[in-house]
């Protein structure tokens, strides 16, 4: 999910958009840096489906505390959420603050988004909704000067150009056949998990590598289970110690810190004998 640089806010339809069809503005602060980025997945965890929780948790982001107060009306969270936005924006002027919310058509109500005329100028808002409903075009009634991005067609997507670009942040490169060989696979497998799945994996590669098919794997199911095999022998982890770690931090709703993790794994004779 890219965020573009445009001085008006910005509604997102669906989840993969065409930054292209945005005109940029040419206004002074749009070209200043990224500050903060808050962003919130709906559907992630059951928190994330509540209005009013998932409003307290941007706020608390927003102004760094550990919890916020409760909230329990909307028109109170709107309230609320607003004054954050706005001391969070001048608190790293001129830096800009983005705040985005993945599948907002999974709430039961928009009522609480903020609006348009209380957003600072140095912050965007982005949302993204599967279909606008008509709670969601109620909603955009407070965002008049709104951009909407359309989704890219099937053919307008180049997957090749996504792993290109990871591999560029990273500072690495592949070879011809490296290359030929994602190619292949992504034909075969186009799906966003699979792609994200190739994409780090290919950041572990060395120009210099023969790489074969059965390392990547033609669907999630097979690229995830490449990816272990590839963690278990090439990184050398004992398997036992690389199945109960991951199964610990599945199982874990907020995460595990070293010595949580540290102590949990202790308590396995299996995994010290190995």
């Amino acid at each position: 999910r890219t965020l573009s640089r445009i001085a008006q806010p910005e509604i997102r339809l669906k989840r993969t958009v065409s930054l292209d069809r945005i005109p940029r503005s040419s206004t002074k602060d749009s070209s200043a840096g990224l500050g903060m980025v808050v962003e919130r997945f709906v559907g992630a965890t059951p928190s994330s489906c509540n209005p009013t929780m998932l409003g307290q948790s941007i706020c608390s982001q927003l102004l760094g505390e550990a919890q916020g107060r409760a909230l329990f009306e909307e028109e109170e969270l709107r309230g609320e959420l607003e004054a954050c936005l706005r001391e969070a924006a001048s608190l790293i002027w001129p830096l800009r603050l983005v705040l985005a919310i993945d599948s907002v058509d999974q709430l039961s109500s928009l009522r609480w988004l903020p609006r348009a005329s209380s957003v600072p100028k140095n912050a965007r808002v982005v949302v993204t909704v599967a279909s606008p409903s008509s709670q969601f075009r109620e909603a955009m009634e407070h965002w008049p000067g709104a951009a909407v991005v359309q989704p890219l067609l099937e053919r307008e997507i180049c997957r090749l150009d996504v792993v290109l670009n990871r591999l560029d942040q990273q500072s690495r490169t592949i070879s011809q056949q490296q290359r030929a060989l994602v190619e292949e696979q992504l034909a075969r497998c186009g799906l966003p998990l699979y792609l994200s799945i190739i994409a780090e994996r290919v950041c572990t590669w060395s120009s210099f590598d023969r790489c074969t098919p059965e390392q990547v794997g033609d669907s999630i199911e097979t690229a995830i289970a490449a990816f272990f095999r590839w963690l278990e022998y090439d990184r050398h982890h004992p398997p036992r110690l690389l199945r109960c770690v991951l199964t610990l931090l599945a199982c874990a709703k907020s995460g595990l810190s070293t010595d949580e993790l540290s102590k949990m794994l202790s308590a396995d004779d299996a995994v010290w004998q190995e």
